[in-house]
């Protein structure tokens, strides 16, 4: 019996690690030394940690008129009920649209 023990010891058998904590490490640099290569990861890390320039909310009211055809500008509304920004001359189909 004992020399079952020392085996499994041996092995590191029946030890209970947490991985809990454990991460993955990503890698800062590429393993290869060339220069374009890291420049190339060290721009796309940049970026990414940037993110996109206007991703602010505000950002979709802002641009051409909202009633200028391929205008994508989101118009300020006071409230999004029935009265507003729906009724005729805003949409096709609510009778017409200038």
């Amino acid at each position: 019996m004992p020399e079952v023990l020392g085996s499994l010891a041996e092995r590191n058998l029946g030890i209970d690690i947490n991985h809990k904590y454990d991460r993955k490490v990503r890698r800062k640099a590429p393993k290869s030394e060339d220069p374009y290569l890291r420049v190339l990861v060290k721009m796309e890390n940049t970026c990414l940690l940037q993110g996109p320039r206007k991703h602010r909310l505000a950002e979709r009211h802002f641009g051409p008129a909202p009633g200028v055809p391929h205008s994508h500008t989101k118009p300020l509304v006071r409230s999004k009920g029935r009265k507003f920004e729906r009724a005729r001359g805003r949409r096709k189909s609510r009778g017409y649209r200038n």
